[in-house]
């Protein structure tokens, strides 16, 4: 008997997705920077500020000491970093951010719930 198939980046992204939607308590949003589009709408989108690398998940809660956290969704097998999803995740921690990549869906939720407890608990975020 082999492994079960793995999921896609955008199954693993869509269970994040939901997982977030539910706790209902979190002001976040997804970075839809993964696009396959006609050469001169990709210009067109670098001009107007869509820059490469760009985690795909930006969580805009603040903690106490910290302004958010920021996750590159890859999936549990065979994703990899590229060099500018690397430079952003420490130019994020650089400026205070908790910033992963995290490999599946289950992991990213343990990095939210590390920083803002689990669903339904009182999260310490407001300075």
């Amino acid at each position: 008997m082999g492994r079960p198939p793995c999921p896609t980046e955008e199954q693993e992204m869509l269970t994040l997705a939901e997982y977030l939607d539910a706790r209902g308590d979190l002001l976040w949003c997804h970075v839809p920077n993964e696009r396959h589009a006609k050469p001169q709408y990709l210009h067109k989108l670098r001009r107007l500020g869509v820059k490469k690398g760009v985690p795909d998940v930006l969580i805009l809660e603040p903690m106490r000491t910290i302004p958010g956290v920021a996750i590159e969704l890859k999936r549990r097998r065979g994703g990899k970093e590229s060099p500018e999803q690397r430079a952003w995740i420490q130019d994020l921690r650089d400026r205070g951010w908790v910033a992963y990549c995290c490999y599946g869906a289950d992991q990213a939720i343990n990095v939210v719930e590390l920083c803002y407890g689990k669903p339904g608990t009182q999260h310490a975020h407001r300075p």
